[in-house]
């Protein structure tokens, strides 16, 4: 499937741009799987690759992109392809809170190249931090003018991990998309796992692999109740994740859904909304209707974090 974006470029005369998360973490992509398909492409005889650097800054120390950006620059040079188009934090590129204003800067630098402009992304990255600002939240670098999207231009988004990566994506590619005003794009798009089976005008690389006899249908198939329960910053882990990767309940399963508040940054309000995510079990305890429940208290770890 990866070389239906190779294929695209070459026979369009057009870009490759390679967009995810630059960094070791290996939670949500992993720097050496861009490495790869910097390689890749260029063995392949594309000659425009565009890189899209998302900072990562939480499952790495917070200061930690300008180096990871360094050895990027170093791979491609020894590769001898690859150029840096934009730089920006996950903040904003992989926003899962519905916060579209975050989406749309992202959208904006990926796609009309808005944003501060540094010859040299590093410079801008320093930059950013003698401003007090870490790499989740450096507001997008414009580093090459030429490595915006364009029409017919390929795209690999190389996260693995879905749940950060689907409002981007939607941005890019759902032609229903109502998020915030844009024109809509038309290119190959490439999303390297599953982000959402809802998903159109774009391929999986690695289809996912299918789980069977999960908690879930088996506490379904033993005609069980079970309630999952959570805040917006929490909700696909105990429904997407929980349930092995499909977004689908099973029979018996219902689920009730806390938005997360809207802050800039949850250290700014803490307890986040698990007041009220205890209070609404609480009230689900006293019906004794669910046989289980499962509940995530997302402020331990998102705070954690900021």
């Amino acid at each position: 499937m990866l070389n239906r974006a190779f294929n695209n470029a070459l026979k369009n005369n057009s870009k490759l741009h390679l967009m995810g998360l630059v960094s070791d973490g290996g939670v949500h992509s992993h720097n050496t799987h861009l490495y790869y398909l910097i390689r890749y492409a260029k063995e392949k005889g594309v000659k425009d690759i565009f890189v899209h650097c998302l900072m990562d800054g939480r499952d790495v120390p917070p200061t930690s992109g300008a180096g990871y950006v360094k050895d990027l620059q170093n791979e491609m040079d020894e590769i001898g392809a690859g150029r840096i188009a934009t730089v920006m934090g996950r903040y904003y590129a992989m926003d899962r809170d519905n916060r579209w204003e975050r989406t749309k800067l992202a959208y904006d630098a990926l796609t009309k190249a808005e944003g501060n402009f540094y010859g040299s992304p590093v410079e801008g990255i320093e930059k950013s931090y003698l401003e007090g600002i870490k790499d989740e939240f450096i507001k997008p670098i414009i580093s090459d003018r030429n490595g915006m999207i364009e029409e017919n231009d390929s795209i690999i988004f190389f996260n693995f991990r879905p749940d950060r990566a689907r409002q981007l994506t939607r941005a890019l590619t759902d032609d229903d998309f109502n998020g915030f005003e844009r024109q809509k794009i038309p290119t190959e798009f490439i999303c390297l796992t599953q982000y959402d089976i809802t998903l159109k005008n774009v391929s999986v690389a690695y289809e996912p692999q299918s789980l069977d006899n999960t908690l879930g249908e088996y506490i379904s198939r033993l005609g069980f109740k079970q309630l999952r329960l959570a805040e917006t910053e929490k909700y696909a882990h105990v429904t997407f994740f929980f349930n092995g990767g499909v977004e689908k309940s099973v029979e018996g399963e219902d689920r009730i859904l806390i938005p997360s508040p809207k802050v800039a940054t949850y250290d700014l309000k803490p307890e986040m909304s698990a007041y009220i995510v205890k209070d609404t079990l609480l009230e689900q305890l006293k019906r004794n209707y669910y046989d289980v429940i499962v509940v995530n208290f997302a402020n331990a770890d998102m705070v954690g974090h900021t």
